[in-house]
């Protein structure tokens, strides 16, 4: 699991799984204990990469071969992946950046080249570096460039309509990415969670559209319209803190 989430988004996330209330696009209850690890991006500026890991794995090793990265063990700083380990101290988490133990502001760009990114799309989509994923249409690279031609340029585009269900009607200009309100569901949230169903999700070719929804799986147009049934555990949380949630049951208690 990779995300760059504040603490509202994690902790949300969390407290969802924990009641038992995580259930994915395909009907499956994601639970705690079904997260291998946890990687987030912290501050990523000129100077070397940083992995500040909970606990040393073959998730820390290989990042750290992939991206020639020091590992400094037990040094989690203060981000959104305090949450889940308070949750399950255990878990495996890794946070990328550029600083040591200690943080230290950074105006700078982006030092990251095109390839290391690409690279690490590939460790997360496939949980591999190398061959290129088998869900893939076009090669990797080609593959971003359209991805953020749906979001910087317009939604009517490739990716997008793949993700869509079949027929969907989508415009011809950028979408609204300001999602800090919940008041209905945002387009752009829904497309993405179905790009990433459609990329790590299980494709079921024997199911027609009618069985796909009987099982409450998501039916796709897939790429040059094909249509396919996809299995996946993306997931949509309303990004409302658990405090909320939690302060609301207390009062009705109260009430009784």
């Amino acid at each position: 699991m990779a995300f760059a989430f504040d603490y509202i988004g994690s902790s949300r996330m969390i407290y969802n799984m924990k009641q038992n209330n995580f259930n994915a696009l395909g009907g499956i209850n994601l639970k705690l204990d079904d997260i291998k690890s946890v990687i987030e991006f912290g501050q990523l500026g000129k100077g070397k990469i940083v992995l500040h890991s909970s606990s040393k794995d073959d998730t820390t090793d290989r990042l750290s071969k992939v991206f020639n990265a020091s590992i400094l063990d037990d040094s989690i700083p203060p981000t959104s992946v305090q949450s889940f380990l308070e949750a399950r101290p255990s878990l495996t988490t890794v946070v990328i950046t550029n600083h040591g133990k200690n943080f230290k502001i950074d105006t700078t760009t982006v030092s990251w080249t095109t390839g290391k990114i690409l690279v690490l799309i590939e460790m997360i989509v496939t949980g591999e570096s190398a061959p290129q994923s088998a869900n893939l249409p076009i090669p990797l690279e080609d593959f971003v460039a359209e991805m953020l031609y749906c979001y910087i340029q317009s939604a009517k585009c490739i990716q997008f309509h793949a993700a869509s269900t079949s027929g969907a009607k989508l415009i011809n200009q950028i979408l609204l990415l300001y999602v800090g309100v919940h008041r209905a569901p945002n387009a752009v949230t829904t497309l993405t969670g179905q790009i990433l169903a459609l990329l790590t999700g299980e494709k079921l070719s024997d199911m027609n559209e009618t069985t796909c929804h009987k099982n409450r799986l998501t039916w796709m147009g897939g790429y040059n319209f094909t249509e396919i049934c996809i299995n996946s555990t993306v997931n949509y949380s309303t990004a409302v803190s658990p405090a909320f949630i939690i302060n609301s049951k207390a009062g009705d208690n109260a009430r009784r």
